[in-house]
């Protein structure tokens, strides 16, 4: 069936997307004399007088010191809940679901034994193909994940939240909470830089490292360049590099800056009258290679372009593996030329200003929220698309899988997940986005993407994984594609599916991939970014570093982490409204006591940043002194104990290859036992001192010992919780762990071949990883006076640990 035929500006329309009384008070006059009925009136000095309002006052602190007792008690011994609800379930209605749901169980669980029967007699069967059986097996196998998962569903339904839909909403769809809202894309003192470039001074963009996703990096860059020294830039040409007039809206970046800064290489040839030449070619990279510039591409410009190239300089000495930081400075003093044309190496591991680059909208000042976005028609198919098939909430998914496994198992630890945790990960963001679909961007075999589908469960129901379908002319949604010749663009078709990941509510994508951070960059510039954003199973896996700083002082921290700060927030009620929901939600008291906790802490983290921006020499800014003097007697051991949240699910224990992995789990066993007894005793100790402080809000001050009493509960709280969730993981398959190190470290040789196998073992709750390089931190760094600032310092710096925690531990006893 052919496409109906509409006109293309049709097409190019943006889609739907208080009377004060006065008393006469009359004073007795001294030779009044009061009758039998007169009311006496007091002296105000009289002892009787005193007395009182003395009564009064020693009142109104008991009443002070009362009420907070009575609201605990009332909280902890009375159903609230049952006082605002409607429909009590009985017992009887409890027990009927429990056998009803162990009935269907074990209906599944006798279909389940039929197939699996069948199966196993089919594999005896001499006359079964083996091809053919193998792919039967495969979709049996399937099927019979489908159906356990299933069962687990069934049988815990009947312990399931009763206020709970029969659908499976989550309380989140129930009440409309928005537990995953917008992040704050809003930077305070952004630094930017006008690009005003000379009309006939030109810079010749090189862009040769990775695909599409690294030459868009590597020409963003090469934009600042451009601005930092005043030229006009030249996009590379289709014959050298990719066609990106088909992927990219040029005249955009035109349009946001008012002035021509970007010129195809066509128009750049025009300019020139066709002599094209290079007069200087400068490297960015000294090494592996000059420029990281082959003689075919140096060909390639000559032969195809009728480009002449001169020498190829280098500016300084840089190495590619490990580009060292440079400022505005330092480009312009080595790239400032008087020369017409010239061009830079490729750029894309240049590391200039990346605090400016990483700013939403870029480094460089423009009226527009991004400068390098698709071409209107890729925006508007992608637009089509969500409005055919995913609608206005759903979670989009970067699972990279061909060619990534090589890639991941380098990293430490491993960003290759088997197919069974991935789903678990994603399963985790579904719960907490409410989205009934997700769309799926992958390069993964039908095998692979079919097992995910079956494992991404919700509340017994199936989350849908859409994935862009093959031509269909009944479909309209491709037309723009099609009506300009670009449907079968490998290129095309991956912008697409990057335009359609950027407009998600919630994005989960591949650490380490330039793909992923393409998509991040547009979201975050298109204000679209969510704070449940995340790299793929990241969020639940710790990177602890653990090493000796003098004898038994030890430092233990958690490298630094700020998309999981992030996600721990979104969990957070942020309104009375939503606390009560959660709670009215909830059958399970520890649950609500985290709710309450988790209301109470980000109120007080919002009070905290209300002192910390209130004016120098203002009293609120002296309370924010007082408080980080007091901040700053938090014990080390605490700090460690809280960056351990309730949502890990496994760490990974860096330490120094000298020392005896048995050693360095006993020694987080240690602390994490030794937290478990501190802070409950010093949890239940400041809940006592809660109502005490709580007295001096009588006072006209603001109450500092109260609020600071409160802040230690809560960090007690934390703590506990953490030292209880590091003795489980340090616990649990510690046996296995401990053997796989110490087979590791038998032989060198196979250390350094292998790379740890024991880092790439994801079911694992703890992976102990020997660090060379941090042993030589150590071991150079150490005195007489224990481990050195500067080698703290440098530990930090490679390892992204806050410095001012691992100092508290040196100065510790």
């Amino acid at each position: 069936m052919e496409r109906d035929s509409s006109d293309d500006d049709d097409d190019r329309e943006t889609l739907i997307h208080q009377n004060d009384t006065k008393h006469d008070h009359h004073l007795p006059s001294s030779d009044h004399h009061p009758s039998t009925f007169d009311i006496q009136h007091f002296d105000n000095n009289s002892p009787s007088s005193r007395q009182r309002r003395r009564f009064v006052f020693n009142k109104r602190f008991l009443f002070a010191i009362f009420l907070p007792l009575f609201i605990v008690l009332v909280y902890f011994s009375a159903d609230i809940r049952s006082l605002f609800s409607e429909n009590v379930s009985s017992f009887d209605s409890v027990t009927d679901r429990m056998r009803e749901s162990e009935l269907r169980a074990l209906s599944l669980l006798k279909q389940q034994q039929s197939q699996l029967f069948a199966l196993w007699n089919q594999s005896f069967s001499n006359n079964t193909d083996t091809t053919t059986f193998f792919r039967d097996a495969k979709s049996a196998l399937l099927n019979q994940i489908s159906i356990n998962k299933q069962i687990q569903q069934v049988l815990l339904s009947p312990h399931q939240n009763s206020n709970l839909s029969e659908n499976g909403d989550t309380i989140g769809s129930n009440f409309g909470l928005e537990t995953c809202r917008k992040a704050d894309s809003v930077v305070a003192n952004k630094r930017t830089i006008e690009w005003k470039p000379k009309s006939d001074k030109f810079l010749f963009a090189i862009c040769l490292s990775g695909q599409m996703s690294n030459h868009l990096i590597c020409l963003e860059k090469h934009m600042f360049f451009a601005a930092l020294l005043g030229r006009v830039l030249v996009i590379p040409s289709y014959k050298v590099d990719y066609q990106y007039s088909r992927v990219l809206d040029i005249e955009h970046i035109n349009d946001c800056l008012g002035r021509k800064v970007v010129v195809s290489f066509e128009e750049f040839a025009e300019m020139r009258k066709n002599h094209v030449n290079i007069d200087r070619f400068l490297c960015y990279f000294s090494s592996p290679q000059p420029c990281y510039i082959d003689d075919e591409h140096i060909k390639k410009l000559k032969q195809q372009l009728g480009v002449s190239v001169g020498k190829i300089e280098n500016a300084w000495k840089e190495d590619i593996k490990k580009p060292s930081k440079k400022t505005v400075q330092d480009v312009e003093t080595k790239f400032k030329t008087d020369d017409d044309v010239i061009a830079i190496g490729d750029v894309f591991f240049a590391n200039v200003e990346q605090d400016w680059v990483v700013q939403p909208g870029g480094p460089i000042a423009h009226k527009c929220k991004t400068l390098i976005e698709p071409s209107k028609i890729i925006m508007l198919t992608a637009q089509r698309f969500v409005q055919t098939f995913l609608g206005s909430n759903f979670v989009a998914l970067h699972f990279r899988r061909h060619g990534f496994l090589k890639f991941c198992n380098a990293k430490k630890p491993s960003c290759f997940y088997p197919i069974p945790q991935a789903a678990d990960c994603i399963t985790r963001v579904i719960e907490r986005t409410n989205a009934p679909v997700i769309y799926l961007s992958t390069d993964a075999a039908a095998s692979e993407t079919g097992l995910l589908q079956s494992l991404v469960v919700l509340n017994g129901k199936t989350v849908p994984l859409v994935q862009r379908p093959p031509r269909n002319s009944a479909e309209k949604w491709d037309a723009l594609l099609y009506r300009h010749h670009i449907e079968d663009d490998a290129q095309v078709e991956a912008m697409l599916d990057k335009t359609i990941c950027a407009m998600s509510n919630v994005f989960i994508g591949a650490s380490g991939s330039t793909f992923t951070e393409d998509i991040l960059r547009l979201r975050k510039d298109w204000r679209l970014a969510s704070v449940c954003d995340e790299y793929l199973c990241q969020v639940m896996r710790a990177r602890l570093v653990v090493f000796p700083l003098k004898g038994r002082n030890w430092c233990f921290s958690r490298s630094v982490d700020p998309l999981a700060s992030q996600v721990v927030s979104s969990h957070s009620p942020s309104t009375i409204k939503q606390l009560w929901q959660r709670i009215s939600s909830s059958d399970s008291s520890s649950l609500n006591a985290q709710f309450l906790i988790d209301f109470i802490s980000d109120k007080m983290n919002n009070a905290w940043l209300g002192l910390e921006k209130a004016p120098d020499g203002s009293f609120k800014r002296k309370i924010h002194g007082v408080g980080l003097t007091l901040l700053a007697r938090v014990k080390p051991s605490e700090i460690f104990l809280k960056s351990i949240s309730r949502e890990v699910t496994d760490v990974e224990v860096t330490y120094p290859s000298s020392l005896n992995p048995r050693l360095v789990r006993q020694r987080l066993r240690h602390i994490a036992m030794r937290g478990t007894i501190i802070h409950k005793k010093y949890f239940y100790g400041s809940v006592t001192l809660i109502p005490l402080t709580s007295a001096l809000c009588v006072l006209p001050l603001p109450n500092v010992p109260f609020f600071w009493v409160l802040f230690r509960t809560y960090s007690h709280w934390r703590a506990l919780q953490g030292s209880e969730k590091l003795l489980q993981l340090v616990s649990d398959h510690s046996q296995t762990q401990n053997l796989i190190v110490s087979n590791a470290e038998k032989s060198e040789s196979d250390h350094n071949n292998k790379k740890h196998e024991s880092k790439n073992l994801q079911g694992l709750p703890l992976v102990l990883q020997p660090s060379k390089e941090l042993d030589q931190f150590v071991c150079h760094g150490y005195k007489d006076e224990g481990l050195s600032k500067c080698a703290i310092l440098d530990i930090c710096k490679k390892f992204d640990l806050n410095t001012n925690d691992v100092l508290k531990f040196k100065n510790s006893k």
